[in-house]
């Protein structure tokens, strides 16, 4: 759900995609919370993101507020000179439209001119000169008192300069074609809010360029080129997640690879449609992304659900791809014979805690907790993945709009209830996370949950916990195993490895995986 004003207003001080997420958060829960709450939180965002663009480089502000204010001074003295040069016209009309055009006009081309000479700080030096002005005047014209501001020309010069706050930052909004966010900005500012800035406006350092290419009607795909030379590889992420899931990883393949990233349909970043969420259609939407990228024989690396799209693309486009790399994704989505016994004995096995609020301050707190237990990845992805709130704490899980949300989870069940995937037609890598021991389940995680390391100091003093332990582990074994002996019959060239971390090996096994994936590509027939 998105509201273009409010996008807009919020843009004026951050970047687009933040400015975005922002406001879909908040239009998010309009519904729920009501407008009054909505546009109390409107002025409080937009007056966190002032502070923090202040914050982040406060001299090089003032000295960008310095040179408005001296641009100010020049239409500000022109205007009071032209009153002064008719005196017997002074408080007539004619003084008051003089008087106005000097002084909004001027005030008008500073807040353009500002932006134009400084893009990152003009907005923010117009929005504190402007608010510093206004707080002056009030303070001034309360201290003169109503008898000195009866006076008609006192009265010319008070009401027009209170004014110019107006023209200031329209002239500031319309240089960073905003206009409709100034008017927005004018609403806001007359909120009285407060709040503190928790942390300097964010930027991605992936050195990917980001691009929408349009795979169907209506639909466009978020795809990261992190640029490289070599052979050609394309990251695919897992459900709920975002090609940002490869921020760090892609880094490190460049040297050796031409290296791209999608994010499919209905997830933040990509087009959110009601339809097109079938295996065949997303395989399809990839391959149209090879096309449209211009991208030869790329080795295909999938994690998690994303082995469903390997499937079909390894099956309906083996001409197009070399190779698919499955990284904990290669799953017998039919045989679910074991998950009962599975899932009784894992519920006796206490899982990592949940996050504290303290672990929610903040995406480095955030980080620092998913990091204790195996998982963490680039901020840039969290900030994909999570809803952030106005002071900067993390809202929850980010999700599409229920009607969304509703034909992806129904075209998933529609794919798994008779799931018979066509055979893959070439060369193939499957990783498995799977523990080495029961300690190691523990310390480092499996496919099914998170590491625990705590845990291994409880289940040495009590042996019934350690028994539950080892059974779980016992059970996780067997289950990757079936899934192993799955995928060497589904794959007539299939390779399967296991390496002991959690389902997220991107994460929390980057080197091993980053060997692995190689290894497989230097064993691949050379490219015609």
């Amino acid at each position: 759900m998105r509201n273009d004003v409010i996008e807009r207003l919020f843009s004026l001080f951050t970047s687009a995609d933040r400015a975005e997420a922002i406001a879909g958060d908040l239009t998010q829960e309009r519904d729920r919370r009501g407008p009054a709450w909505f546009w109390l939180h409107v002025a409080r965002v937009t007056c966190v993101l002032w502070r923090n663009a202040a914050a982040e480089a406060p001299w090089q502000l003032l000295a960008v507020t310095s040179v408005a204010s001296l641009m100010l001074m020049v239409p500000a003295l022109a205007g009071a000179a032209s009153v002064g040069l008719f005196p017997q016209w002074l408080g007539s009309p004619v003084n008051w439209v003089t008087l106005f055009l000097f002084w909004w006009g001027g005030a008008f081309w500073t807040g353009a001119v500002v932006v134009v000479i400084a893009p990152r700080r003009g907005m923010a030096a117009c929005a504190t000169l402007a608010l510093i002005g206004e707080a002056l005047l009030l303070a001034i014209g309360i201290t003169a008192g109503s008898h000195v501001l009866s006076r008609p020309v006192i009265l010319m010069f008070f009401v027009i300069a209170l004014g110019v706050a107006v023209p200031l930052l329209a002239g500031a909004a319309l240089a960073r074609r905003r206009a409709m966010g100034a008017i927005a900005m004018l609403c806001v500012f007359s909120v009285a809010s407060s709040a503190s800035a928790q942390q300097i406006e964010w930027r991605d350092p992936s050195p990917h360029a980001t691009k929408l290419v349009t795979v169907d009607t209506d639909v466009q795909l978020e795809v990261l080129d992190w640029g490289g030379s070599g052979p050609a590889l394309v990251l695919l992420s897992g459900l709920g997640a975002t090609a940002h899931q490869y921020d760090d990883l892609a880094q490190a393949l460049t040297p050796r690879y031409r290296v791209i990233g999608v994010t499919r349909r209905g997830h933040r970043g990509s087009s959110a449609v009601t339809s097109g969420y079938g295996f065949a259609r997303l395989a399809e939407d990839v391959a149209r992304v090879v096309d449209a990228k211009e991208i030869k024989n790329p080795v295909v690396i999938g994690h998690s659900f994303a082995g469903e799209e390997l499937h079909v693309l390894g099956a309906r486009y083996a001409t197009k791809i070399r190779g698919l790399v499955y990284v904990d994704a290669a799953f017998d989505r039919g045989d679910d014979a074991d998950t009962q016994t599975f899932n009784a004995v894992a519920r006796t096995v206490p899982a990592a805690p949940n996050p504290t609020a303290g672990d929610l301050a903040s995406f480095a707190a955030l980080r620092a907790y998913l990091e204790r237990f195996g998982g963490g990845g680039p901020e840039g992805y969290l900030r994909t993945r999570y809803r952030s709130n106005a002071d900067g704490t993390i809202g929850g899980l980010w999700a599409p709009d229920a009607p969304v949300r509703q034909a992806m989870s129904s075209a998933i069940q529609a794919g798994y209830k008779a799931y018979d995937p066509e055979r893959i037609r070439v060369p193939a890598l499957a990783i498995y996370a799977v523990p080495k021991s029961a300690d190691d389940l523990m310390r480092r995680g499996s496919s099914d949950r998170l590491a625990f390391p705590e845990l291994v100091a409880r289940a040495a003093d009590d042996a019934a916990l350690r028994d539950r332990v080892e059974k779980l582990y016992l059970l996780t074994r067997e289950r990757v195993r079936n899934h192993e002996k799955w995928f060497e019959a589904f794959a007539e060239r299939g390779q399967v490895v296991e390496l002991s971390g959690t389902h997220d090996l991107i994460i929390s096994n980057p080197r091993e995986v980053l060997q692995q994936i190689e290894a497989f590509v230097s064993s691949l027939p050379k490219e015609p």
